[in-house]
């Protein structure tokens, strides 16, 4: 879950809770109310009811045309009235008698002095009046049918308003959330840019809050990581060219041994042999890693300029050409365009040098890996988009080495009896990078071998 939904979700169910709270103690607050005044309405009606009758000497009948009249107005109060025999001696409504007192209730509103209590969802009171010196009980009834609409109104309010809130509250929550973490956000767009080769950029810092304490802290860490690259490609650079300096000492020490007037069945012309090969092979691994330490600067340290990407694969054709006799190198063009006369689309923005690396080891690999030490180069343009690809018709890839073929030093399975070091996908990896520039690796359906495709 990410931090603005936590955020928004944190903050929505504590509102809900401390709503859910007060909105419940309002609530029950308002029930407690509404049953103790209307009690005590009724006990003013009981009351009135009683002087009237026993004091004032109000007529029953006349009582009971008021009952009657304000029942069909208003939820009137039903009150029947007993001696201290527990004799009824008058009753708003006898026939239809909601409370239907009995002994035992009577006899409790005596020892009690005053009783309050349901009768479903009526309240009734019962209550000692005393009149002369006479002892009389007195019941009240009435359903509060104003109250109980006035506790429904403010439920169906809270309900409404908790509804609304929740909306509000979420709607906040997201611009308040989106507010605090923006500059979090602007810190993750600029940490995205950053790579092993543009490590000098660094993180915006302004003021002394949280975001800006992490900003110092992983600017510090860049300064460390770009430190140790800098150190590690200077190591990469300054061993690769001491080493191959006394190393082309060898080799032409080791030529001019083999060309010397020697005897060709000379058992030592053998181990002079491998030990050329030897070390030929170990001026092209260095080579290998100061080009890759190269592919590695950063962007803006190396020159790039405009030139035509299929001179260049002439180039690399030639140069490979002159090294083996054996490789057959076929270069082909593809496209709608080219019979329009236009070649703009073959010039690209790139480092002449780097890009001929890249090319030499894509066709190098090619003619190594082939049947017949074929490679063929396309050079296309499809939408808008200038595209080389290197086919053999060797073995191809597995699948299991596809993910890992561009780890420097990783070598595939089909690879065995073949010369290399397992530098050369991962040096064109990272020159296609520099380059903005993707690489692709498919199976060539025709010949069964691979296809590498660099797009521009």
């Amino acid at each position: 879950m990410k931090i603005r939904t936590k955020i928004v979700s944190l903050f929505a169910i504590l509102f809900m809770i401390m709503f859910s709270i007060f909105s419940s103690i309002l609530y029950l607050s308002s029930k407690n109310s509404r049953e103790v005044e209307f009690y005590n309405l009724l006990k003013r009606e009981a009351v009135t009811k009683a002087s009237l009758f026993l004091k004032s000497a109000v007529d029953s009948v006349v009582l009971h045309e008021i009952y009657s009249h304000n029942s069909e107005i208003i939820d009137e109060v039903q009150v029947a009235i007993y001696d201290r025999y527990f004799s009824l001696i008058y009753h708003d409504s006898y026939e239809i008698d909601f409370v239907k007192e009995s002994e035992d209730m009577l006899q409790s509103i005596v020892d009690k002095g005053e009783l309050f209590f349901y009768v479903d969802s009526w309240q009734v009171v019962g209550l000692k009046y005393s009149l002369f010196g006479n002892d009389y009980i007195i019941t009240a009834a009435a359903y509060d049918g104003y109250g109980y609409s006035k506790l429904n109104n403010l439920f169906n309010s809270i309900v409404y308003l908790l509804s609304f809130s929740i909306v509000v509250v979420i709607l906040l929550g997201l611009f308040f959330s989106y507010k605090i973490l923006y500059p979090l956000r602007s810190i993750l767009g600029r940490i995205k840019k950053i790579s092993a080769i543009n490590l000098n950029m660094r993180l915006p810092v302004s003021g002394n809050d949280e975001m800006s304490i992490l900003s110092k802290e992983f600017n510090k860490m860049l300064d460390r990581l770009e430190e140790s690259f800098e150190s590690q490609k200077s190591f990469l650079a300054n061993i690769s060219h001491e080493l191959r300096t006394p190393l082309t000492s060898l080799i032409i020490e080791l030529e001019l041994l083999i060309y010397k007037d020697v005897d060709k069945c000379d058992p030592q012309l053998k181990s002079i042999n491998s030990a050329l090969s030897d070390a030929k092979r170990m001026v092209r691994l260095f080579n290998s890693i100061l080009d890759l330490s190269k592919a590695s600067y950063d962007k803006s340290n190396i020159v790039f300029k405009s030139l035509r990407v299929d001179d260049v694969v002439f180039e690399a054709k030639e140069s490979l050409e002159s090294l083996n006799s054996e490789y057959n190198i076929d270069i082909i063009y593809e496209g709608s365009n080219l019979d329009s006369g236009d070649d703009s689309w073959l010039i690209v923005y790139a480092n002449d040098y780097l890009l001929k690396i890249a090319f030499l080891n894509l066709i190098e690999n090619a003619c190594k890996y082939s049947l017949d030490n074929r490679c063929v180069v396309v050079i296309g343009f499809l939408d808008n988009k200038l595209s080389i690809k290197f086919l053999d018709n060797g073995e191809g890839f597995e699948a299991s080495d596809l993910e890992k073929v561009f780890t420097p030093f990783y070598r595939g399975s089909n690879s065995e009896g073949k010369d290399g070091f397992g530098i050369g996908l991962a040096l064109v990896k990272k020159i296609a990078t520099l380059h903005d520039a993707n690489i692709y690796i498919d199976k060539n359906s025709d010949s069964g071998g691979s296809i590498v495709t660099i797009i521009f």
